[in-house]
């Protein structure tokens, strides 16, 4: 496991947030801590190189 999973690991386990009987290995429980630490993607907006202008226009 990598090094900073092995420590999130250790301080639920520490703070009570990890039960060890829950998870069958680290590695669910190391898959389980890093996707609920990722945040969605966000989805960006496309402008066009005639919107930019208007925009950097109304900035200056």
């Amino acid at each position: 496991l990598d090094p900073i999973v092995q420590y999130q690991l250790q301080y639920l386990r520490n703070s009570g947030r990890l039960f060890d009987g829950r998870f069958t290995s680290p590695e669910a429980a190391a898959a389980l801590i890093l996707h609920s630490f990722r945040k969605p993607k966000r989805v960006r907006t496309a402008f066009t190189p005639a919107q930019l202008l208007k925009l950097e226009n109304a900035f200056e």
